[in-house]
């Protein structure tokens, strides 16, 4: 984990953060105050830091990272597992924990840095071709006095539904969803544009129009990240 002593920090809202109403988005609740960094201070896959307070050079953090991914979660944890073994530390498979959004896995990292000992811990969901990663980080020697605040954020992880998860009735969602696979499995095909696309974005105007422009947006928006993504 990249860490920036000059991170500039933001007051943090009472209750969470921007983006909340976003479909898809990850979200928790954050410990009483700490501070959130700018957004342009991180890298591109995290998508928010919140920062707490120590006396060392080395400050709690909590961090929320994403990226595009297909496969599954055992074998996400298998990749970060070698990543980190490869690199020197110390990686722990600790099982699962409860989310609001319900179990995801649990896993602990200990590195050694120019700060010094650092224990990481990282909450891992797998969902919707996304990997979402909640990292949690402090001093080793100073990670039991973060522990409540980590456990408590974590706990509170829920994950927003997504455009077709907002579609409330069964049989329009699974139509949806079937003809999203559609999508997905004809991508590459020359007759991508006129079989596949223009009857879709048909299906949207007419059928689920009611769901209003916005949801139309975000839905394009969802399916063109799919199937552009670079997937590792």
């Amino acid at each position: 984990m990249k860490f920036y002593l000059a991170l500039l920090l933001l007051c943090l809202p009472a209750f969470i953060f921007a983006d909340l109403d976003e479909p898809g988005a990850l979200t928790f609740n954050p410990p009483t105050g700490w501070k959130m960094a700018k957004p342009e201070e991180l890298s591109p896959r995290i998508k928010l830091m919140i920062v707490g307070t120590s006396p060392s050079h080395y400050p709690p953090s909590i961090n929320i990272g994403t990226e595009p991914y297909k496969g599954t979660l055992r074998d996400y944890l298998r990749m970060v597992k070698a990543v980190n073994e490869n690199s020197g530390a110390a990686w722990r498979d600790l099982g699962t924990i409860q989310t609001q959004s319900g179990p995801a896995s649990l896993s602990q990292v200990d590195m050694t840095t120019v700060w010094g000992p650092v224990r990481l811990m990282h909450v891992i969901l797998v969902k919707n071709r996304t990997v979402y990663v909640v990292t949690a980080g402090a001093l080793k020697e100073e990670f039991s006095r973060f522990y409540k605040d980590f456990f408590n954020a974590f706990k509170s992880i829920r994950l927003n539904p997504d455009v077709f998860e907002l579609v409330s009735k069964p049989k329009e969602r699974r139509k949806l969803e079937k003809e999203y696979r559609k999508l997905l499995l004809a991508f590459e095909s020359e007759t991508f544009q006129n079989e596949y696309w223009k009857p879709f974005l048909k299906l949207l105007d007419t059928e689920y129009a009611h769901l209003g422009p916005e949801w139309k947006e975000k839905t394009i928006e969802k399916i063109h990240r799919d199937l552009t993504a670079d997937y590792e």
